[in-house]
């Protein structure tokens, strides 16, 4: 298995910034969610954020899993 230390290229590089931005903007959705309110309105709104946070985790799998992928093989 070879050692990722470096991107490959630009656009590699640009992948993981993009993947580690939308990776820790979920977490922090979530846990906003987590410790927001569940009373009325502000409850739909916080569904919505939990909603938003998994798919930002999503996007970031999309990013990173391509990545990781090719360096295994």
């Amino acid at each position: 298995m070879r050692r990722f230390t470096t991107a490959r290229d630009r656009k590699q590089g640009a992948v993981a910034i993009i993947g580690c931005v939308f990776l820790f903007t979920a977490f922090g959705v979530l846990v906003y969610g987590r410790f927001a309110t569940s009373v009325g309105a502000a409850a739909l709104y916080n569904r919505a954020s939990v909603g938003v946070g998994f798919i930002l985790f999503g996007i970031s799998m999309l990013c990173f899993t391509p990545m990781v992928y090719a360096h295994v093989r």
